[in-house]
């Protein structure tokens, strides 16, 4: 919830894309860049800024350091299933 309150106050006009990214990650932790512009339906561009936006969040941790085919993990998944 405090994750959401946050993408809603500092993402902007993004906010309800990095939204649905974050929801999605609920159900697979890992993406692409492609996928998530699939599953959004917005551009590999677009998806590329709020990728970019996510990881200074902290929302997302790229998993490989290659500038093609980068895998990005919800880094906050493991934390949503600890109890309180």
């Amino acid at each position: 919830m405090r994750l959401e309150h946050g993408i809603h106050a500092t993402f902007g006009k993004c906010a309800a894309s990095a939204l649905h990214l974050l929801n999605a990650r609920f159900a697979n932790p890992a993406i692409t860049v492609e996928k998530a512009a699939a599953t959004g339906a917005i551009s590999c561009k677009s998806v590329n800024v709020l990728v970019a936006q996510m990881q200074q969040h902290g929302c997302l941790q790229e998993m490989k350091d290659q500038s093609r085919h980068r895998i990005f993990l919800f880094e906050h998944y493991p934390q949503a299933f600890e109890s309180p």
